[in-house]
């Protein structure tokens, strides 16, 4: 069987999300309002970095465009950041550069050894611990400020003057749920091993919200400028139409089996995606100061709604 590579699931959520420019007006639109705020706190407008902008339906492109002298973007589906530049002006199309991306490090730098861990068989708890142990020491090593692997494109670390990571947090580990769990393990929604792969995927969430937000904040400190800001945008709880909006769907916990339950509480683990404000003092410590933060619905289609948070932070500067 030819097993789908990971960053393809990213691939076809992007392909299945490009028409969602009307669908994401809203959403998009408090994203450029809070943009227009840290324009307006006085950041120099030279340079503007979108990491994870796929199609830029949550992006204003336009916007960023019109304002800053370049934007990059950034997204491991190269073909959808270059879709976003054609929708705008010729002239502002000039001021746009695209880049692959993959901001993990996983789907290159982990992916054989992890393939072997799964290949080699063991009940999934063994499975999944062998996984942790290999990002455990990936995020030990790529934490290490000095140490993190910069990207070819960029000329230098601190280089952007506004940077906007939307949505990318909780989406992290998402093609590695994919590649490894519908992939190797079976689709998780169907059969009678259902409630095993629901638990597999959950604890998947609890472990790489852990080790990949806190590497993502890492991540933002380095490409900002001293002077410049960061928003950080993340869904927290995901709705549905038939459900009265303010009411939780399922709480990812009621999945785990008690042992399971027992293993995360252990381990530490937080849920994916949300980066309340407790989950973002932890992460952001000594790092950024939050300047100011938000919550929104985002209608993202198909009955599905989104609650999201977003933080304008700002650069903590010590002085030598």
């Amino acid at each position: 069987m030819k097993y789908k590579k990971p960053h393809e699931y990213l691939i076809e959520a992007n392909t299945a999300n490009q028409k969602k420019w009307i669908e994401w007006q809203q959403h998009r639109e408090k994203i450029q309002q809070e943009t227009q705020s840290m324009i307006d706190r006085g950041i120099e407008l030279k340079k503007a970095l979108i990491i994870g902008a796929g199609n830029c339906n949550d992006i204003p492109l336009l916007f960023l465009t019109e304002h800053f002298e370049e934007v990059v973007l950034t997204d491991i589906d190269l073909n959808s950041i270059h879709f976003a530049r054609t929708r705008l002006p010729n002239d502002l199309q000039k001021k746009v550069k695209c880049y692959q991306w993959d901001i993990t490090g996983l789907h290159e730098t982990l992916m054989k050894e992890i393939d072997g861990c799964v290949k080699a068989g063991g009940g999934y708890v063994s499975i999944i611990n062998e996984i942790i142990n290999k990002i455990d020491s990936y995020m030990n090593h790529s934490n290490n400020t000095n140490r993190m692997l910069k990207p070819e494109w960029l000329l230098s670390w601190h280089h952007y003057d506004c940077v906007i990571s939307a949505g990318v947090t909780s989406q992290l580990f998402a093609a590695i749920f994919g590649y490894y769990i519908t992939e190797y393990f079976g689709n998780p929604f169907w059969g009678k091993r259902r409630k095993k792969h629901m638990q597999l995927k959950q604890l998947t969430q609890y472990f790489s919200d852990r080790f990949l937000t806190q590497h993502h904040i890492n991540l933002l400190r380095r490409l900002i400028k001293p002077n410049g800001y960061v928003f950080l945008v993340s869904d927290v709880l995901e709705y549905r139409r038939k459900n009265q909006l303010g009411q939780k769907v399922m709480d990812v916990v009621d999945l785990l089996s008690p042992k399971l339950q027992q293993f995360y509480l252990e381990k530490g683990f937080k849920v994916t995606g949300a980066i309340a404000s407790t989950v973002i003092d932890e992460y952001i410590h000594n790092k950024f100061s939050i300047e100011d933060q938000d919550t929104w619905i985002w209608p993202f289609g198909s009955g599905k709604h989104y609650v999201v948070q977003g933080f304008v932070l700002k650069p903590i500067v010590y002085n030598n």
